[in-house]
């Protein structure tokens, strides 16, 4: 199952990225997104972990002033303003009348134009009199100042390759033309009505259909009014191809008017019959810090109702005039006229939020989409700020019966506390220290098993983090108690060396799975490098090892095996004493290599070479990082071990301070599962461990994504040991060849 679905925005929806709007069916991973950090109350950059595609759900239609919408399921977070604070709360939540908050103000541009997609159509073999064009392979100022003007008073005939522009500004007229030549090699003709507007015709099927698959609106399709849409390629091209865009639509359908029984205000308006054309535009100008009304007004001459944007406010208007301008010499003049003669605001807010009341809630079914973002877990949709979370919440929401997440550990426990209480829901903890009951609680599996056996039944939906744990013979009982009921299971590594994932399997079936290679491709993981250190033994430590090997070799000669398992089970055997050997030789040969005194030379000159950067260290032993930790301070690193054997918050306190007191941090498995460190991209493994699923626990912790992040994880291994066998499995997980150690 993903461990990061979340809530869901609906289809078209615009989601703020560094290279522009995209809609979030067309997003992809590797884009970064703006998200707002609630603590700091500013907008930084992320990149989505996950992007999922929920299929076909009801959704609430939010409008607030100033007819911005958005569109999204009923648990979808926004960020409500009451009392002079920002909350996140459910959509669902929301009533009219309630304020949520809107973000406005420049967030950058592309710093390039976007591809343009080609034409589908393919012409009949029998069409040999079309004339060839070509369509622009970038986009451009010329091309979005074209698709301006023809979106704003084009037309075409569907099926004739018929395309025109209906304008009675030759101005305008003659650039479509000069334009519909260069961009397209079309020959443009003008025909001059004497009771009508004249038009410039261009012939083409092939435009025609690219016109048809790009400009215009999927969603209004259908509808017998001809609607438009803002080109995928244009959100996501320069700030130049942007405002030329705009001026070109301005020109055709845009218009500034005194504002009717005032001398001292004015209106600018954008008409369009195109909900979803106008929808966009609002946002788009958002990025230029310009707010626009979206309004519907009765047309007297033409007897019905107008949709157009206007734009009212004093910022508003002299930002449109200063970033974007205009391109017809009468709205030139009547801008600069009345600009100077209408009242400026006293106070002149500056870019940031705005707080909307909210006017109207409707709900509709549409396709959605779930957008998760990491740490702060927000991003900017249609211009609002909103919130994901992680899947068992969203699980939880939707079957809105009691759970109990149960979890292997106590900091692991708590860190799903924190999770949990962050999103406004009541939530208990149950461990040796502490039993508070809730609709929804976190056990500690050894509570879970014992003192909280009984509670369980209380419970209809069940989370098991890190599930392989629980397939181990002490905590069996806990699947039986689980059979007909509603479970979740989450885990990086389902397959257990002893092979007891089947007995989890045969209770819990697998119902989601995803590759290394699927996570690097979506960039859920960032890049990994192995870097492979070699260190040498003493004369002393070579012997000492090679008395290990030569122990288990006879030893499994002798017993017919090399499997650990099947030894131990030999104990209680009248081979008892052969099998306490191979037990203790393997013991001996760890501690061996824990220990090499090379290792902390070569652990010393990595720590060096990345002075100002937080790395984490892994080894088999508490004596092993102990010492390593002693070497260390004593040749200048500041470093911190963490371990079982320190008190639990002093472990706190040691995690807090990592990156700040000290950046190398030592450790043995406490840190191996499920608990989410700082960021860190650096890593150190030494003598690692045989299992596989240690190994990947290990580097989860470096491989998490970042932008322009590599992980670099340093193995520091004695050559002609075991150790080279490790140090290839390790280098076939970075290498995405990990399904085998994965997949039951």
């Amino acid at each position: 199952m993903p461990t990061g679905t979340g809530k869901c925005v609906a289809e078209g929806t615009l989601i703020d990225t560094v290279n522009g709007l995209i809609r979030v069916e067309e997003i992809k991973s590797r884009l970064e997104v703006y998200s707002y950090d609630v603590e700091s109350k500013k907008i930084i950059v992320k990149r989505p972990k996950n992007i999922w595609y929920m299929g076909e759900q009801k959704v609430l239609v939010i409008t607030t002033d100033y007819g911005y919408t958005i569109e999204v399921t009923p648990e979808h977070p926004l960020l409500k303003y009451e009392n002079g604070k920002e909350t996140w709360v459910s959509a669902s939540s929301l009533k009219v009348g309630d304020y949520i908050t809107l973000y406005y103000g420049p967030l950058g541009f592309s710093s390039k134009d976007a591809n343009v997609p080609p034409s589908s159509y393919i012409r009949s073999l029998h069409a040999t009199n079309l004339k060839e064009i070509k369509i622009p392979e970038r986009a451009s100022p010329e091309l979005a100042r074209w698709i301006g003007y023809w979106q704003s008073d084009g037309h075409y005939i569907r099926g004739s390759g018929t395309i025109g522009f209906t304008n009675s500004n030759e101005t305008l007229r003659k650039d479509f033309s000069k334009l519909s030549e260069k961009l397209f090699n079309c020959k443009p003709y003008l025909r001059v009505y004497k009771d009508r507007t004249p038009t410039v015709f261009i012939y083409s099927r092939i435009l025609e259909e690219w016109i048809r698959e790009h400009l215009i609106s999927y969603e209004e399709k259908k509808k017998k009014v001809a609607s438009i849409k803002i080109p995928s390629f244009i959100l996501l091209s320069s700030k130049e191809t942007i405002k030329e865009y705009i001026k070109g639509y301005f020109a055709g359908d845009g218009s500034i008017y005194k504002k009717h029984g005032t001398k001292k205000q004015f209106i600018m308006e954008i008409g369009s019959n195109s909900e979803q054309f106008l929808r966009e535009m609002q946002v788009l100008l958002l990025r230029f810090g310009i707010i626009a009304h979206k309004i519907k007004k009765y047309d007297k001459k033409r007897k019905q109702y107008r949709r157009a944007l206007v734009i009212y406010d004093y910022n508003s208007i002299a930002t449109f005039g200063k970033e974007i301008g205009f391109i017809r010499k009468d709205h030139k003049e009547i801008f600069s006229k009345l600009l100077n003669t209408i009242e400026k605001p006293s106070i002149i807010l500056p870019h940031g939020k705005l707080y909307l009341k909210v006017k109207d809630i409707k709900t509709s079914h549409k396709k959605v989409y779930d957008l998760t973002i990491p740490k702060t877990h927000s991003f900017i949709a249609n211009g609002f700020i909103s919130h994901n979370t992680i899947v068992a919440l969203y699980a939880m929401k939707i079957l809105g019966t009691k759970t109990a997440i149960i979890v292997p550990t106590i900091p692991l426990a708590k860190q799903w506390y924190r999770k949990i209480r962050r999103c406004k829901i009541p939530c208990g903890l149950f461990y040796g220290e502490e039993k508070r009951l809730k609709p929804i609680t976190v056990f500690v599996i050894n509570s879970a098993i014992t003192t909280g056996y009984k509670y369980l039944d209380n419970y209809r939906f069940f989370i098991l983090d890190e599930i392989h744990h629980y397939a181990s013979p002490i905590f069996s009982k806990l699947l039986e108690k689980l059979d007909g009921k509603k479970v979740l299971g989450l885990s990086a590594t389902v397959k257990r060396l002893d092979g007891r994932h089947k007995l989890l399997l045969q209770h819990f079936p697998l119902i989601y799975n995803m590759t290394v290679k699927q996570a690097s491709e979506k960039s859920y993981v960032a890049p990994i490098k192995i870097i492979r250190v070699e260190a040498k033994m003493t004369m002393e430590e070579r012997k000492e090892y090679d008395k290990c090997e030569e122990t288990l070799r006879k030893a499994f000669i002798i017993l017919g095996t090399t499997s650990i398992d099947k030894i131990k089970q030999l104990t209680n055997t009248k081979e008892k004493e052969i099998a306490l050997a191979v037990l203790t030789a393997l013991v001996k040969r760890r501690i061996i290599l824990s220990n090499v005194e090379d290792k902390k030379r070569k652990v010393l000159e990595i720590c060096r070479k990345h002075l100002n950067e937080k790395i984490l260290l892994f080894s088999e032993s508490i004596e092993s990082i102990e010492a390593i930790k002693k070497y260390l301070l004593k040749h200048g690193v500041k470093c911190q071990t963490y371990h079982s054997k320190t008190n639990k918050k002093k472990r706190e306190r040691i995690l807090e301070g990592w990156g700040k007191g000290f950046n190398v941090l030592l450790s043995c498995r406490c840190l191996e599962e499920g608990i989410d460190v700082p960021e860190c991209s650096v890593g150190i493994i030494i003598a690692g461990t045989s299992s596989a699923r240690q190994m990947i626990q290990r580097m989860g912790r470096i491989i998490r994504p970042k932008p322009n992040k590599t992980a670099r994880i340093y193995v520091v291994y004695v050559p002609r040991t075991i150790e080279a066998y490790q140090v290839n499995q390790i280098s076939n997980i970075a290498n995405q060849k990990l399904d085998k150690y994965l997949n039951p």
